[in-house]
């Protein structure tokens, strides 16, 4: 779980978005700047590519960090997950 506070948030703060992409394999972090602050989202701006990313505020409180060692936690405890799940539907229908 998050390690942020969504109502603490300010424009400017530095964040790290723990992206999970299962159909892929795709599990990256993404240093994002946060440039909108609204009641009930933020947007972020990546660091390196410049593309901006909205984020719920429920979506926000589950993937978003501000120390990213908690986000690099977050991102093995979904590949473990995710191979429990894929071990466990193996050859189900």
């Amino acid at each position: 779980m998050s390690d942020i506070k969504f109502e603490e948030l300010k424009k400017g703060d530095i964040v790290y978005w723990a992206r999970v992409l299962k159909n892929d394999d795709s599990f990256k972090i993404h240093k994002m700047k946060l440039r909108t602050i609204e009641q009930d989202y933020v947007v972020g701006s990546d660091s390196v590519s410049k593309f901006a990313k909205d984020f719920t505020k429920s979506y926000a409180e589950q993937v978003l960090f501000k120390d990213i060692k908690l986000a690099q936690d977050y991102l093995k405890e979904q590949k473990k997950l995710l191979k429990e799940e894929r071990k466990n539907n193996n050859g189900k229908n």
